[in-house]
C-alpha cells in the first residue's frame, strides 16, 4: 500500500492533503485524516484506517520495518512534519513523556519519590525534599539508561 499513498495524498508541513477525490465529502486539496481522543491523526485508504505519521514517514521513507514504531520526536502526537518523525523500537517509543513520570508523592514520608524503569524493573531513585529535586534525580537517570530518548518538559504534579 506504501506506494499508493503518493498517488494518494500531497504531503506539505506535516499534513497530508488528498491528491484524488474519494467520494461525497473529500475533495482534491482537502485535509486528510481526523483527530482522534488521543491525539492522533487518522487517514482512512481502503476502508482501513491508518495513523497520519505513518504515512508521512512511509511516502518519505517507504515502508517501516516490522516490529518498529514512529516516534514523533519533540512528543507533540499531531506534529507530522517528517523531521520530526524517526523509527524506533516500542521499548525507546514509551520513553517518550510528557507527564512527570517517575514521579510521585509519598505521604508517609512527606516527601517526593522518583523511580525509572529499565527493562520492565523498576529502579529506585530515592526520596527527595522537592518535586524539582526529584525531578533531576529522575532527568539524570534517564540520561543514563534512556540516553536515545529526548528530554520533553513534564507538567508539575500539582
Amino acid at each position: 500500500m506504501t506506494c499508493r499513498f503518493k498517488e494518494l495524498f500531497t504531503y506539505e508541513d506535516g499534513r497530508l492533503y488528498w491528491a484524488v477525490r474519494t467520494g461525497r465529502r473529500a475533495k482534491v486539496g482537502d485535509r486528510a485524516g481526523c483527530f482522534k481522543k488521543d491525539g492522533y491523526r487518522r487517514v482512512q485508504v481502503y476502508g482501513k484506517r491508518i495513523l497520519e505519521h505513518r504515512v508521512i514517514y512511509e511516502m518519505h521513507h517507504g515502508p517501516i520495518p516490522e516490529g518498529m514504531e514512529i516516534d514523533h520526536i519533540n512528543g507533540i502526537r499531531d506534529d507530522n512534519r517528517i523531521e520530526n518523525l524517526r523509527v524506533v523500537t516500542r521499548t525507546e517509543n514509551q520513553h517518550n513523556v510528557k507527564s512527570v513520570k517517575g514521579i510521585c508523592f509519598h505521604k508517609a514520608a512527606g516527601k517526593f519519590m522518583a523511580s525509572i524503569t529499565v527493562d520492565r524493573k523498576q529502579i529506585y531513585l530515592g526520596l527527595h525534599e522537592t518535586e524539582e529535586l526529584a525531578r533531576e534525580a529522575y532527568l539524570e537517570a534517564k540520561a543514563k539508561y534512556h540516553p536515545t530518548s529526548p528530554i520533553v518538559e513534564a507538567t508539575p504534579l500539582h
